[in-house]
């Protein structure tokens, strides 16, 4: 008996313990699942209280916002009859204005550019102001400061506008000559209607105010955007799928075209977003960015870093206001570093030749200017200096310079070698100095005097008529010359050859030669004809 009690203790203790392990066990899973509820709980009513807060903060501002506009209704409201007013007389002037312009068919010549401009927008005719821009290209700058007012006198601005890029789709999709003229018009047409600026800041329409278009206008605009967009996609099929099919200003006419009649949401984000990659370079783009891509834009622009196009991230940055997480000092630094990465890369490939340290030279260069026009443009001189860079450029061109002349030296003696060869190894002879003289007078034929009254000869091939001394004031004996007709001539210069030649009084003797040709004062007729006959000088013939 004993025994086999003292067999079934252990047994039972042992069991004993294994419960208090799986008790113990079960007690501490449940305190961790109950920590971690309570945290959830926790976060979950901290989540609940900041989202609270924020509402409450949305709710405030939707009251001030509500209340703005209603006190901004109530103005508008009350400002109607004035408007109307002033409206009508505005009418009443651009309708007194258009029927004087159509009373006159053609354009008045002799108007200013701004007047003629606002002529043919009254007139509605696109193609005659796309015309007219393409004839001024060369004013562009004056022209786009003018075109907005000129828009304004539209009788259906949007209209006019849509017309305009409507021709020139058609000539894209009919590949004629002079698209980049057309282009050019139009995008200043676009610019008008709808600045960058503008679109920047929400608004859309000429002279900052926000247009409401007719139903008509915008289907017509979208109709011409699918069109457009169409065509790309044609050219991007035939150059292999590369591309966008439109070019840097053809691409930012068409986003201001998208945002101004509100069709931005009738095409993909993407498409618009391969635009701005392909054409970041372009300023225009960067005030574009805002309305088009809003709150990704910072992704944006950390794309463009990474693929290292810091420059125009830094335009991108400074219109969207994000300057201070892209800055700009810092975003520059790596550019030049790239650069300097880049460049090493080409002189090691080369070996250093010639040709490669010309190419890293004109990438250094052209680093270099894009640096420093940002800096400019966004006058950061102060987080960025450029006075190093301004120097290093100038050392760079000065240097090209000196290539390029010392090319330009060893092509030509070059050519003077092969010239040599095929004469024999002679190079050909130079002229006589004689020769080469402008106003060298021949000994058998002597060159005319223009508006000489009578006829101008030497008697004998060396014979020559002089004054008694040569101040300029002789006149030939044998000129035949008339004193009544000699007050209708005017002053005329006469080159006399030879410093040597001497006056009467100065004994020149027969061996005497023209050494050179010497200018003397204007010749007077009517001083000469009062003095009395001019000796004769014989003279060795000239040298041939």
């Amino acid at each position: 008996m004993a025994s086999t009690t003292t067999d079934i203790v252990p047994e039972s203790l042992e069991t004993l313990f294994t419960k208090i392990d799986e008790q113990k066990a079960l007690l501490t899973k449940c305190t961790d699942l109950y920590k971690t509820l309570t945290n959830h709980f926790t976060n979950l009513h901290n989540s609940i209280d900041i989202k609270s807060q924020i509402l409450d903060s949305q709710l405030l501002t939707l009251d001030s916002i509500f209340t703005e506009s209603i006190d901004s209704l109530k103005k508008r409201e009350d400002s109607i009859p004035d408007l109307l007013n002033s409206l009508s007389e505005t009418v009443e002037s651009r309708k007194s204005v258009a029927v004087s312009e159509l009373s006159t068919p053609t354009l008045d010549e002799y108007a200013p550019l701004s007047g003629t401009l606002k002529s043919v927008c009254r007139r509605m005719h696109p193609e005659l102001l796309t015309k007219l821009l393409v004839g001024k290209r060369r004013q562009s700058t004056p022209l786009r400061g003018m075109i907005s007012e000129a828009l304004a006198e539209c009788v259906d601005s949007a209209r006019f506008v849509v017309e305009a890029v409507r021709e020139f789709v058609v000539m894209k999709r009919e590949k004629r000559d002079g698209l980049s003229d057309k282009r050019l018009a139009c995008t200043m047409v676009v610019g008008g209607m709808f600045p960058p600026a503008e679109l920047k800041e929400g608004r859309a329409g000429t002279g900052g105010l926000r247009r409401v278009f007719s139903k008509k206008a915008l289907e017509r605009a979208e109709e011409v955007l699918k069109e457009w967009r169409d065509v790309a996609d044609g050219l991007v099929k035939e150059c292999g799928g590369e591309g966008s099919g439109m070019g840097p200003s053809e691409s930012a006419m068409f986003i201001e075209m998208a945002l101004g009649f509100g069709l931005k949401d009738k095409f993909e984000e993407e498409f618009y977003k391969r635009l701005m990659v392909e054409f970041c370079d372009r300023r225009d783009m960067s005030k574009l960015a805002i309305p088009i891509l809003g709150d990704k834009v910072a992704d944006f622009i950390e794309e463009l870093v990474k693929n290292g196009k810091e420059v125009e991230a830094i335009y991108f940055a400074f219109e969207s206001g994000l300057t201070e997480r892209f800055q700009p000092a810092s975003l520059l630094k790596s550019f030049w570093r790239n650069y300097k990465n880049k460049s090493t890369d080409i002189l090691t490939e080369g070996n250093n030749t010639p040709a490669a340290t010309d190419e890293a030279n004109t990438m250094e260069m052209a680093s270099i200017k894009s640096i420093i026009k940002c800096v400019e443009d966004l006058k950061i001189e102060e987080q960025y200096p450029i006075e190093s860079l301004k120097k290093r450029l100038n050392i760079l061109q000065q240097a090209k310079a000196d290539r390029k002349k010392g090319a330009t030296a060893g092509y030509i003696k070059r050519q003077q070698a092969s010239g040599a060869r095929a004469s024999g190894g002679l190079l050909p002879p130079r002229p006589n100095k004689i020769q080469k003289l402008s106003n060298h007078v021949s000994s058998a034929k002597p060159s005319p005097v223009s508006r000489n009254v009578g006829t101008y000869t030497y008697p004998t091939e060396s014979t020559y008529y002089a004054p008694s001394s040569y101040d300029g004031t002789h006149i030939p004996a044998s000129s035949g010359a008339v004193p009544g007709a000699v007050d209708q001539v005017g002053q005329q210069h006469y080159g006399v050859p030879g410093e040597n030649v001497a006056s009467a009084e100065s004994g020149l003797g027969p061996s005497s030669y023209y050494g050179s040709q010497v200018a003397y004062a204007s010749y007077d007729y009517g001083a000469a004809a009062a003095t009395a006959a001019a000796p004769v000088y014989s003279h060795p013939s000239f040298p041939r």
